[in-house]
Formats: C-alpha cells, structure tokens, sequence
C-alpha cells in the first residue's frame, strides 16, 4: 500500500470520527489490511494511530466493532501482536513491562468480558467483548441501570490505577487493578481476588476473577499469583 493510499485512509477515519462513525473506521481497517501482504507493521500503526487519534471514541465506539472484526482479518497470534504493540507505544506507563499474555474471560462483578488478557508489571488489561448479567427475572430498566452502574465502576477503577501510579494514560480495553489485595484464591482454572481500592468517596471492595484459556493456562495463572502479590506489595509501600 502506498502512502498516499494510507494517508487516504487515515483521512476517512478522522472524519469517520468526526461524525462518529465506527463502521466506516473498521471498514478503513479492513481496506488497509487487505492492501497490505504480509507487512503487519503498517496495520498494526495503522490501528494504533486511529486509537491514538480519540481513545475514548475508540473503547466506547469502535472497540465493540473491532473485535467482532478483527478475528476475521487477523489469526490470534497477529491479533496479540497488533494489541500489545498499541499497549506498549500508547498506553503504558514508564516502567510498565508486558509479562505474559492469553486468552480468557475477566470477572468483575456482575461484568463479564471475554477477549485477550495482557499481564503487566502494574495492572491487568483485557481487550474483548463485555457482558452484563442483570438478577434473574429483571426487566429492561433494571438491566440498563446495572449496565450503567457497572461502566462507572470500570471508569472508576481505571481512574484510580493512573492515580495511584501519578499520571492518567489512555488505554485500549479494560484495566483490571491488583493493588489493595484483601484475600485471593488459586485454583487450577482460575484466579479470584479481592481488592479495597479508595478514592475521595471511600473505599470500595471489587471481586476479580480472570480465567485463562489458552494453553498456558496453568503457567499463566502461576504467573498471575506471584504479579498479583509482587504489584500489591510495591503499591502498598509507595
């Protein structure tokens, strides 16, 4: 694909944002993609700068569209790479590493999300689709005001990982925190943890659970534990 071609492209997704259209910018993404061979590099930037462009546009509008998209465009390994070179050039803090990485579901509350989970040195990050599970026999109303309550807790939650590391960085997905560990419980399957986080409204109490799928999973929850423990030592010295 040539520069120009690119630049072309990049030009309709700034005015697909403009008019906050997120199915023309995963038809851009799409358009680059099938231009491209086997260079990656140029749609992994590609994707990145889009992010970078409007990173909250992004997670509330497109980020839905791309992953229903980018299975078909991407084999999973591709997908991994796309989504830690965005993380590690636009969204890390200094200092931040990429540890280890998989597929699975993240838990919090009554919020599933299921997608690629990305372990760092400071904070669990998972890029996929969500889900609310609402009590049974509840009505539309009630599943809206669920739905609502549990976006500002992620809000919320995302807020306090930047305050507690000092700066606030745009992020592509959900983070998931690992500070302020009250009790945690390993099994073969799964991680579940709870954590008090405070804010200028008190301290809240989130259970967290992140369940491995792919086959590392018993190296990647190993790994999980000693990070969970290593990450909520440092954060409560400092």
């Amino acid at each position: 694909m040539s520069e120009q071609m690119l630049r072309e492209n990049f030009d309709k997704v700034k005015n697909a944002i403009q008019k906050e259209k997120s199915e023309e910018i995963i038809d851009a993404i799409t358009a680059v993609r099938n231009s491209i061979g086997q260079d990656m590099n140029i749609l992994y930037e590609f994707v990145g700068d889009i992010f970078r462009q409007d990173p909250d546009f992004f997670n509330q509008k497109i980020l839905k569209r791309y992953d229903k998209t980018i299975g078909h465009l991407l084999n999973i390994d591709q997908i991994f790479d796309l989504e830690s070179y965005i993380l590690k050039k636009h969204c890390f803090y200094r200092d931040e590493q990429l540890i280890a990485m998989t597929d699975g579901i993240a838990i919090l509350g009554n919020r599933k999300q299921f997608g690629r989970i990305y372990l760092t040195n400071i904070r669990i990050i998972c890029i996929g689709r969500s889900m609310v599970n609402g009590p049974a026999g509840a009505g539309l109303l009630d599943y809206l005001l669920l739905k609502k309550r549990n976006k500002s807790i992620v809000n919320g939650l995302q807020r306090r990982i930047g305050e507690a590391i000092g700066e606030i960085i745009p992020c592509i997905g959900t983070q998931y925190p690992m500070f302020g560990l009250i009790k945690k419980k390993v099994k073969a399957k799964k991680i579940t943890y709870k954590v008090a986080i405070s804010s200028d409204k008190g301290t809240k109490k989130y259970y967290i659970v992140i369940i491995p799928n792919r086959d590392n999973r018993s190296e990647f929850i190993q790994i999980l534990d000693e990070t969970i423990e290593a990450t909520n030592a440092f954060y409560s010295i400092s």
